[in-house]
């Protein structure tokens, strides 16, 4: 695992705002994707400081594969929040976790603004049932997804995860995932 070490990377980027995606996800739409990327820079993030993928639908607990965040004050005092929360907990612990509780140790005391990656740019199944992996379901969709989560090994079967993802474009919709096997 490589949690801590993406942290300090990720500390490290020259850009005002970053984007940063696991090495598994798939891209259905790379101009739609740019649009995206070009918009958060010229609002300066819609005024967030950091925006994540999201567990589930009714909470903002991280889900780490897809992060957005710009260099503010508040974001330097949580990700040296995160980092060393992330030494405490150990270096290969999952970091979705330590970041939940930097984001909302600097929300209560630096101001820190939180957002959300919309659906559409971090599509990805999650878990409702505690304790299980499976089922799997998205947040309800709407309009084509653009940027997917699509688990280890699977980013090769990317045009099909995508045709599957936006064959109901133009409805509200969640897709639902009941055990392993084939998915598409």
């Amino acid at each position: 695992r490589q949690w801590a070490t993406r942290l300090y990377y990720m500390a490290h980027s020259p850009y005002e705002v970053t984007w940063a995606l696991d090495s598994n996800v798939v891209c259905c739409n790379a101009h739609r994707a740019a649009a995206f990327l070009q918009q958060a820079l010229q609002t300066k993030l819609w005024g967030f400081d950091i925006a994540t993928a999201n567990q589930a639908q009714t909470t903002m607990y991280p889900h780490n594969w897809n992060i957005m965040y710009r260099w503010t004050r508040a974001t330097s005092s949580m990700r040296r929040d995160w980092l060393l929360l992330q030494f405490r907990r150990g270096l290969a612990t999952d970091d979705q976790g330590t970041l939940f509780a930097a984001e909302q140790r600097q929300r209560a005391s630096g101001g820190l603004r939180v957002g959300q990656v919309p659906t559409r740019f971090a599509a990805a199944f999650y878990s409702p049932v505690y304790g299980h992996f499976f089922p799997r379901i998205t947040r309800p969709l709407s309009g084509s997804a653009v940027v997917l989560h699509v688990g280890s090994g699977n980013a090769h079967l990317g045009h099909e995860w995508c045709a599957a993802f936006n064959r109901f474009t133009g409805t509200r919709r969640q897709l639902y995932l009941p055990g392993k096997g084939p998915v598409l």
